[in-house]
């Protein structure tokens, strides 16, 4: 399953699991005492949340990611490759 994929899912499951909470359980109980678009807040956490983890999956997977944006039709160009991570480079020498 693709990373993007099995986060999403968790994200989804958390969220819906504390949405069913809220919506299900806890109204049923008179201690609670709900704010007006509490709703939102939730969603808008939600996608948040998302956001930041996709983010931190493109910047760990950035090879991933890259081909995941060309999938869609994104054109991605790589950055540069410093001088001594280039195939060609020769080899460091360890400094004393």
């Amino acid at each position: 399953m693709p990373i993007d994929q099995r986060l999403r899912e968790q994200a989804e499951t958390f969220a819906d699991e504390l949405d069913r909470l809220l919506r299900g359980t806890l109204p049923n109980t008179p201690d609670i005492d709900y704010q007006p678009g509490w709703q939102s807040v939730l969603d808008e956490t939600r996608d948040s949340w998302l956001r930041i983890q996709t983010a931190a999956v493109a910047r760990d997977f950035p090879d991933t990611a890259a081909e995941a944006l060309r999938e869609l039709g994104y054109e991605v160009t790589p950055p540069p490759r410093p001088a001594h991570s280039s195939p060609d480079a020769p080899p460091r020498s360890p400094s004393n």
